[in-house]
């Protein structure tokens, strides 16, 4: 019979660590199932899990990258100065799909225990037009596709027992006693595993304090040190605390062990090495950067973010190569539309002016080192910032402004870059007292309820400034060579007009 064709994909990021790390793709399914029945099932599951979210004690699990950044900006109101990120090594190398189909059963069984539902049998409804609308139940429309829970568990084991072989390079290969990667549920598996298996280890956490709920929704844990919330998007656990020094070095390590505890997989936090899993403890700063951003935590609680390339390492010159098109061969609107993508993309996570600022600033500067011409670059941009942040709720012509008060001076070590924002910020936005906007009305004019954002992230960031300064580095033309960890990288000069 006809086998699961699916294609080896490399993990890039292995690259730079000497070893290739293949991946299995799915790109066809046997027994032959349509199309839709996969999506709806898959659909049919993502809502059972958001739905199991909602009646859980602590769930802080998202289900949306989205999700992650309304955590992020509800720290502010738990005080939180610091920030870490765990990582979950090889989840789907070692989560079974027995415990997946096991989880999936009880936690359906608990789930309707709690919502108290009279139906005989548990059915889903998927919308054909808008996700927002797929809810449990039988939908009272013809515009609904339905799936019985009965249905999705058997779509689900065939899912992770039996199509998980792989034809590739003339070989066939096979996952065993693992779930399958690329896969219709291999996300939602993976979440499960995690979900429910923090309710069943619920009691580990008492280790942490007191459970409570924010007015927002997001759990977080309370003793006599200061409060501590977490939140996980896949394999990324992102820990915030407002513990004093001395308690934060231990709390990376105890969250790991909980979790290795609860999971039965390696946590491990961004200092621990290849040959020892134990925290050195280093991993408890003030900011991190996680899921294409920096996310910054200021000794007074109050946080900013704003956007960190991948391309880029933390000093923001390149990693390998440049990795935008060369203007030569790239259409006119390839990076108008690029620059204009990332920053609606964004809007969510940079929330105040001096985020969206240097979220400009990062993407100029991967211009810059991609070799664009200055004149290129500053129409690309003008246009971008027009057309992405011409529904933020501070003034993007300010913005433009910036842009062309920062572009003649890239490429530039991030510090400095951060320098250069933030006296501009000084010189050029409206301040009351630790408070600054871009726009505000004249106070003989104002108008209760018509008014500027306000932000406060300045002493924030000039605190994250000077952590990542290279000691006794000052900010002055040298920023322009790249770091001496990276010597293989040219510096690339800005281009004349």
């Amino acid at each position: 019979g006809q086998l699961a064709i699916l294609y080896l994909i490399g993990k890039a990021k292995s690259l730079t660590k000497g070893t290739w790390l293949w991946r299995g793709i799915t790109a066809l399914p046997h027994p032959f199932l349509p199309k839709r029945n996969l999506k709806v099932a898959a659909r049919a599951k993502t809502t059972f899990l958001r739905c199991l979210s909602d009646e859980l004690p602590c769930p802080f699990l998202a289900h949306s990258i989205n999700d992650v950044s309304s955590w992020f900006h509800d720290l502010d109101s738990l005080g939180c100065r610091y920030i870490s990120e765990v990582d979950c090594k090889d989840q789907f190398n070692n989560i079974k799909p027995e415990d997946v189909i096991s989880h999936l059963t009880s936690a359906c069984e608990w789930l309707v225990k709690k919502k108290r539902w009279r139906m005989s049998e548990v059915v889903w409804s998927v919308h054909k037009e808008s996700k927002k609308l797929d809810r449990a139940g039988r939908g009272n429309s013809a515009k609904f596709w339905y799936i019985t829970q009965g249905s999705l568990e058997d779509t689900v084991t065939w899912e992770m027992k039996y199509n998980n072989f792989i034809l590739s390079a003339g070989n066939l290969w096979c996952r065993h006693g693992c779930i399958p990667m690329g896969g219709s549920f291999s996300a939602q598996a993976a979440d499960l595993h995690s979900l429910w298996s923090v309710y069943i280890h619920r009691g580990l956490f008492r280790r942490l304090g007191t459970l409570r709920v924010t007015d927002s929704g997001f759990p977080y844990w309370e003793n006599s040190h200061g409060r501590v919330s977490m939140q996980q998007f896949r394999d990324n656990i992102l820990v915030a605390s407002s513990y004093p020094d001395s308690p934060q070095v231990q709390l990376i390590q105890t969250i790991c062990n909980i979790l290795r505890q609860c999971w039965g997989l390696r946590v491990l936090c961004d200092c621990a090495t290849e040959h020892s899993d134990a925290c050195l403890f280093r991993c408890h700063h003030h900011s991190t950067q996680a899921l294409g951003y920096c996310l910054v935590r200021g000794l007074d609680g109050q946080g900013s973010c704003y956007t960190h390339p991948s391309a880029l390492d933390s000093s923001w010159f390149l990693k390998l190569g440049p990795p935008l098109l060369s203007p030569a061969l790239a259409h006119p609107s390839y990076l108008p539309c690029l620059l204009t993508g990332v920053l609606s993309n964004s809007k969510r996570w940079c929330v105040t002016w001096a985020g969206e600022l240097l979220s400009v600033a990062a993407w100029l500067q991967v211009a810059v080192l991609s070799g664009w011409p200055l004149t290129l670059i500053r129409r690309a941009a003008h246009s971008a910032i027009a057309r992405g942040l011409s529904a933020s709720q501070h003034d993007f012509s300010q913005t433009v402004h910036f842009m062309y008060h920062l572009l003649p001076h890239l490429p530039r070590r991030r510090c400095c870059i951060l320098h250069l924002c933030l006296q501009w910020l000084r010189h050029r936005a409206i301040w009351v007292g630790d408070q600054y906007s871009s726009w505000a009305l004249p106070p003989h004019l104002r108008v209760s309820g018509i008014s500027g954002a306000w932000n406060g992230d300045w002493h924030a960031l000039d605190y994250h400034r000077q952590s990542i300064s290279p000691p006794g580095h000052q900010c002055s033309d040298d920023c322009r060579r790249p770091p001496p960890s990276h010597p293989s990288v040219p510096s690339v000069p800005p281009a004349t007009p």
